[in-house]
């Protein structure tokens, strides 16, 4: 008769599992709650990188076939800060549980979406010079980036309407991204819609991009297309917090009085920055000033070199030299007022530069000149010195 008593204790032992079964389950629940799972995610992540990471409204989330979290009015902000360095309307970010439970080395996120996204440049540098040194790890993104109505903010330009997207991206691995937006600075505007494939994913590999768009500014509308095969290097270990772009062959086509041309050379960005352009154009703009006889009969391309060494912004005047045969023209203009000329349908027969102009011979207006040479002596003011 022993097993009686311990016949008669199994409901019970039942009945406490079931308690603490439930008891687990509410625990489980009220940890996966999406308001208090959105907090306790965001917070590990905020601590891990010195950012504070908040949102406005309810969150969602779902654990099938993978944890998802989608963030409505989502911020990130370096603590103190005035300005966040990041805005979304919504994020949504995708993950697998390894990368939750810290099971591997590599950094393993399957997607991110963003919407109305806005990052603030000046407040990205300012929290990465707050950051600790560390060697750049890029990530794995198995199903890649959505980005829809983005902006960009720098100091005095903005990036508007940018939508970008790639499927994957793996590091030293091919990757292919699709992006069109609108630049603005000033009055200058420039829409465009372009595809980049980069051979090795990271921080310096070889590149081919292809882009379309439309420049505008006061009264100038006008199409344009644009071809670069080249090489960049954000890591520069030669030179630390440069980066530089070889750019093995470059194709502009434009409508006048967009310049064509195509050419080769470098960039380097940081301060100062430096461009260095040698290259021929195949045709004189019909837009652009008639060039005098013989020049405007001469079937040989102009060849041409620029060079600039100054601010990042490119307001210090730009070295540029011009041949056809021996005819010469020795230059210096500044960018804004070349856009400023360009743009006005009133311009002036000669462009805002200073420099010299040579060739064996001119024909003006019947008379023929020889020998000539020529001071331009028309500058604009941002190019005084």
């Amino acid at each position: 008769m022993a097993d009686a008593p311990r016949k008669r204790r199994w409901p019970l032992f039942l009945v406490i599992g079931l308690a603490l079964l439930a008891l687990a389950a509410w625990w489980v629940d009220r940890q996966l709650q999406p308001q208090r799972l959105a907090l306790t995610v965001l917070a590990a992540l905020g601590e891990s990188q010195g950012l504070a990471l908040s949102f406005d409204g309810p969150p969602d989330y779902a654990l099938r076939p993978e944890p998802r979290l989608l963030l409505p009015n989502f911020t990130a902000r370096q603590p103190g800060a005035a300005a966040p360095l990041l805005t979304a309307r919504r994020l949504e970010v995708s993950l697998p549980w390894d990368t939750i439970w810290g099971g591997g080395e590599e950094v393993v996120v399957t997607r991110f979406e963003l919407d109305q996204p806005a990052l603030d440049l000046a407040a990205l540098a300012d929290w990465r010079q707050s950051r600790p040194e560390a060697p750049f790890k890029l990530p794995t993104l198995t199903q890649g980036v959505l980005v829809t109505n983005g902006r960009v903010v720098g100091s005095d330009w903005r990036m508007h309407a940018l939508d970008l997207e790639f499927a994957e991206l793996r590091p030293d691995r091919p990757f292919r991204v699709d992006a069109k937006g609108r630049f603005e600075r000033g009055t200058l505007s420039v829409a465009f819609e372009a595809v980049s494939s980069i051979r090795r994913a990271g921080l310096a590999s070889p590149f081919e991009l292809q882009a379309t768009g439309r420049v505008g500014q006061d009264e100038l509308d006008a199409p344009w297309s644009l071809a670069v095969d080249g090489q960049f290097d954000f890591a520069n270990d030669a030179e630390p917090g440069r980066s530089q772009l070889e750019i093995a062959a470059l194709s502009f086509d434009g409508d006048s009085p967009l310049p064509s041309f195509n050419a080769t050379g470098s960039a380097n960005f940081g301060e100062p920055a430096t461009l260095a352009l040698t290259g021929t154009m195949p045709r004189w703009p019909k837009d652009w000033p008639v060039l005098p006889e013989p020049e405007a009969s001469a079937e040989l391309p102009l060849e041409f070199s620029l060079a600039y060494d100054g601010p990042a912004d490119l307001s210090d005047p730009l070295s540029l030299e011009v041949t056809r045969g021996e005819t010469r023209l020795d230059a210096r203009l500044v960018i804004a007022d070349l856009q400023a000329w360009l743009a006005n349908e009133a311009r002036t027969p000669l462009p805002p530069m200073l420099g010299r102009f040579t060739a064996p011979s001119l024909e003006i207006e019947g008379f023929t000149l020889e020998n000539v040479q020529a001071d331009l002596v028309e500058p604009a003011a941002a190019s005084e010195e």
